[in-house]
């Protein structure tokens, strides 16, 4: 079992919860990645981040299947051990950015839609709320599909002027 950790780091966890809210993201998330960054060890079972974290198991099992499910963790097998283990994927900050593309591509269908309903039916509406909409949502799934390309590019220079930051410090 892991040492448990200190009120600094315990404050610092929930740090990043309230942050994880922020965007968009349940607090249990921001803890768990918290809880895997700082864990000395690559990997943690489900039984071991309910320690750390003091929650139960039923407050940590939906969130780590989300996770598992949007790429951010990885469930890592052991031989002969019965507990799941988990770890951060190795692409987790690009994951991230991939897990909004659904629900952007699906924004733009549904405005697609809408502006088929309009054209169908004879309600007069106002197609400037519309034609921005659309025209947001649009632009912010190029944008994504830009961050995503741009982070995979520059990441090995970006880790490496980190790395070199980080000594500094």
């Amino acid at each position: 079992m892991p040492e448990p950790f200190t009120t600094q780091w315990r404050e610092f966890i929930e740090e990043c919860a309230l942050l994880s809210e922020k965007f968009s993201f349940s607090r249990m998330h921001g803890r768990i990645v918290a809880c895997l960054v700082l864990a000395p060890q690559p990997h943690l079972s489900s039984g071991e981040l309910c320690a750390l974290l003091s929650v139960t198991k039923g407050a940590l099992s939906k969130e780590l299947r989300i996770m598992v499910d949007e790429k951010i963790l990885k469930k890592v097998l052991i031989p002969g051990q019965r507990s799941d283990y988990y770890t951060l994927s190795e692409h987790l900050w690009a994951n991230r950015l991939s897990v909004l593309l659904p629900p952007l591509q699906a924004s733009v269908d549904m405005i697609v839609r809408a502006k088929q309903m309009v054209d169908e039916s004879a309600r007069p509406v106002n197609l400037e709320h519309l034609v921005e909409m659309y025209a947001y949502f649009k632009w912010r799934n190029e944008m994504q599909c830009r961050m995503i390309e741009d982070w995979q590019d520059r990441r090995p220079q970006i880790i490496a002027e980190t790395r070199a930051y980080f000594k500094s410090l």
